[in-house]
């Protein structure tokens, strides 16, 4: 079981390093949230790690932001993050990883047994990323509605903007995952 257990923490902590790298790329600024390549990370997160590992990750990296590292889109990092508009997304990221994690976990086993797996994994996570998507985009929205006082019409037609570019990192993450999941699963 030790080794199962340290392939787990050394793919958790590379995966981790991942969202971490993809902070430093800046973001594109659209208003007060800025479109961003880190989501893909967190991503391939949701679509790699068990729901133990994926919830350590992502706890870990908001606990770093929160503490001030660097570690959030832009290279930007501290507690206050949390109470501007892009703290619905930061917490949306959490949320949607134990939500998409938890639908995951019955579907897991089909994703290993499937007679053309690439083609039927590639399938499988590209629904769980787009439903992740939706899931950071709407929880993305509902803080813009918190902190920026607007109407939750308003907010989800605010926070489709971010729909069209995720859809493409879902489906870039979604051709990669299956690779990494078959040639990485012990």
């Amino acid at each position: 079981m030790k080794n199962k257990t340290t392939y787990n923490l050394t793919k958790s902590a590379v995966i981790l390093a991942i969202i971490i790298a993809l902070a430093f790329v800046p973001g594109i600024p659209i208003g007060p949230v800025p479109i961003t390549i880190q989501n893909a990370g967190i991503i391939l997160a949701i679509l790699l790690l068990d729901l133990e590992w994926l919830v350590g990750v992502l706890f870990t990296w908001l606990l770093l932001i929160a503490l001030g590292l660097p570690f959030a889109t832009g290279g930007t990092g501290g507690f206050g993050l949390f109470t501007t508009p892009r703290g619905g997304y930061l917490i949306g990221y959490f949320l949607a990883a134990v939500i998409v994690g938890l639908i995951k976990i019955p579907i897991a086993h089909h994703i290993k047994k499937h007679e053309n797996k690439y083609v039927y994994a590639f399938g499988i996570f590209l629904g769980l990323a787009v439903i992740s998507a939706i899931l950071v985009d709407f929880f993305g929205g509902v803080g813009m509605m918190f902190y920026l006082g607007m109407s939750f019409k308003a907010s989800m037609i605010a926070t489709s903007a971010f729909v069209p570019l995720d859809l493409v990192k879902c489906f870039v993450v979604s051709l990669i995952a299956p690779s990494i999941y078959y040639n990485t699963r012990k």
